[in-house]
């Protein structure tokens, strides 16, 4: 039974693809314990933009620009250009 929980509490995931500038995708994994947003450039997968908190969504415009909602603390917004 103990490594049954222990498999079921260290399932992660990856959700929430999205296409942007350049040709990265970005989508929303809890591979490090809190879900963040990441991006991978078709070699390296790695976190955008590491935030305090749990990201909870994200929209990527057509010019590069990312905004992110964070959850935790009151909801809070930012946006920066991708880069990658």
């Amino acid at each position: 039974m103990e490594l049954l929980v222990r498999r079921v509490l260290s399932v992660r995931s990856a959700t929430a693809p999205r296409l942007g500038a350049g040709g990265l995708v970005f989508y929303l994994s809890d591979v490090t314990g809190v879900q963040q947003l990441w991006f991978f450039n078709g070699s390296r997968h790695d976190v955008y933009a590491p935030v305090e908190g749990r990201v909870g969504d994200y929209r990527v415009s057509k010019d590069g620009v990312v905004a992110v909602v964070v959850e935790g603390a009151g909801t809070r917004s930012g946006g920066c250009t991708s880069g990658g």
